[in-house]
């Protein structure tokens, strides 16, 4: 349970940091030429994080695949955003007869489970802790730590001040690497309480950029054990239209 929580919130913080980050060129011209090094608070980590704010308010949407290295099933979907924070997601988790359907709108959580887990009669089940199911006790317990992370500002406010803050350059397939490291605060912001939920140490990130600015990939160094976990979210579709609705209230059951 432990090793699956951990891995959630690691997930969930990828979310954040991948659903609408981007850097500006202009900025990065002015703080550095070559790939180089700076600690925290350097002008470079402070330069990103006030690309991170502007770049906010211009991200309406981003579609996202996450691959966590086969601890959880791949998860993809979209999120809405709007000034930096997720209005509704739609995911899903898994593929094929196993997948499971989450639609998140606001506080609000709705899911289609796989056959056999939901025996309600209806094809929707809201997502709560105090489920009498156990599946969605445990689906609850992701999605809490999702939505509590779903605040995008923090991210910009962590890379403010991120320790290790590297500006690696380009790389061979004509992308741009960050890399720093962001630390959790089991009494601060929703997103630092969510990295404390990872461990103690620092988390690592790697951030690649396309050239228009925007996330292509983004890295999270997880170490669970002995053992460093990467876990992986690619984005696409920036700004696309989407839509995403809940289903009608006669199809769902709080049960």
């Amino acid at each position: 349970m432990m090793r699956h929580r951990v891995t959630a919130a690691a997930v969930s913080v990828l979310l954040v940091v991948t659903a609408g980050c981007s850097s500006s060129s202009k900025k990065h011209s002015t703080t550095s030429n070559s790939a180089g090094s700076t600690g925290a608070s350097s002008p470079a980590a402070r330069a990103l994080s006030e690309a991170l704010h502007s770049a906010l308010s211009k991200v309406t949407s981003a579609a996202v695949t996450i691959d966590a290295g086969g601890l959880i099933a791949t998860t993809t979907g979209h999120i809405k955003l709007a000034g930096g924070h997720a209005t509704a997601s739609a995911f899903t988790i898994g593929d094929g007869a196993d997948a499971t359907r989450v639609i998140v709108i606001g506080d609000d959580a709705i899911a289609a489970l796989p056959p056999g887990q939901n025996t309600s009669g209806k094809p929707y089940i809201k997502v709560s802790p105090t489920s009498k199911n156990e599946f969605v006790r445990g689906l609850a317990e992701t999605l809490q730590i999702l939505q509590a992370t779903a605040s995008l500002g923090d991210l910009a406010d962590l890379i403010a001040t991120a320790s290790g803050f590297t500006d690696k350059g380009a790389t061979a397939g004509g992308l741009h690497e960050y890399t720093f490291s962001i630390s959790g605060d089991a009494h601060g912001s929703a997103l630092q309480q969510q990295v404390a939920e990872i461990g103690s140490a620092p988390v690592g990130v790697d951030l690649f950029v396309n050239p228009q600015n925007l996330p292509i990939k983004v890295i999270l160094q997880v170490k669970i054990g002995g053992s460093t976990l990467p876990v992986t979210a690619t984005l696409s579709s920036f700004n696309a239209t989407v839509t995403i609705t809940a289903p009608p209230a006669n199809q769902v059951t709080d049960s």
